[in-house]
């Protein structure tokens, strides 16, 4: 009788071909990604909300351009590094 160990449901077997990898990592490559954005935006949300009263009735209004601008930024991040 010989013991084998168990596979880890995570743990990437040598049997699994290259494109099952790679199906795998674009898609926790996507997640990190989309964090890593909502996060910057979540710190550029608080920062407009501390230092210029973005979000309050007497500050500053967001203009158009600078939401044209974050989502052109966000979009050009997105389309690099997912290709």
């Amino acid at each position: 009788m010989s013991a084998q160990k168990p596979e880890k449901p995570t743990e990437i077997t040598l049997s699994q071909d290259f494109v099952a990898r790679q199906n795998r990592n674009s898609w926790i490559s996507a997640l990190i990604v989309f964090c890593f954005i909502l996060f910057f935006i979540l710190v550029g949300f608080a920062v407009d909300y501390a230092y210029l009263n973005a979000f309050t009735p007497d500050g500053a209004p967001l203009s158009w351009q600078r939401q044209y601008v974050m989502l052109t930024a966000t979009r050009l991040c997105q389309g690099s590094a997912l290709g």
